[in-house]
């Protein structure tokens, strides 16, 4: 298979959570996300929807459960979200700066969205003393979208980089 929005190695892939005909692959290279329908793939894959806002490789891109927003985590130190990321209507974004070099020795982070509430995100930190944060996307009373860091996970019990979380699907727990 040829993705033909992205020619280098692809980071991310997750098929939408409310809509199982749309693939979103997240470009290792180029700073891509791409928007697939499988009902339209063949071996030179055009995707609907391509944009391309972080400047590096993505190390994530995923949709929150209900399938209103997209995150991902760049190592142009950003987060990003959107809200009509599979080309219809408006897309709207916002951009929070995050410090996402993990090094070499380290895994990249990548988003993960708690199950139970679908605006919810956790992503690893860099920030001393060690933590874990939890995020919260929503949009804002003026059509653009806002990024808040809700609550820090941090104790002495914590001295490592956590950089892949997730949450239980049914208990209010990060793993």
């Amino acid at each position: 298979w040829n993705f033909e929005a992205h020619d280098c190695k692809i980071n991310g892939v997750q098929q939408h959570p409310t809509n199982s005909n749309l693939l979103i692959t997240a470009a290792a290279r180029n700073g891509g996300i791409a928007v697939h329908d499988i009902r339209s793939a063949s071996k030179k894959w055009k995707p609907l929807h391509f944009f391309a806002e972080h400047t590096k490789s993505i190390n994530g891109a995923y949709v929150s459960p209900d399938g209103e927003y997209l995150i991902s985590v760049s190592l142009d130190d950003t987060i990003r979200a959107w809200k009509n990321f599979t080309g219809t209507g408006k897309m709207i974004s916002h951009t929070l700066r995050h410090n996402n070099f993990t090094g070499r020795w380290l895994s990249t982070f990548r988003p993960s969205f708690d199950p139970k509430r679908d605006h919810t995100f956790v992503c690893g930190s860099m920030l001393q003393p060690r933590r874990i944060e939890l995020f919260t996307v929503q949009e804002t009373s003026d059509s653009n979208l806002g990024i808040d860091l809700t609550w820090n996970l941090q104790g002495e019990w914590l001295a490592s980089v956590n950089s892949r979380n997730c949450f239980h699907a049914k208990l209010d727990m990060v793993l």
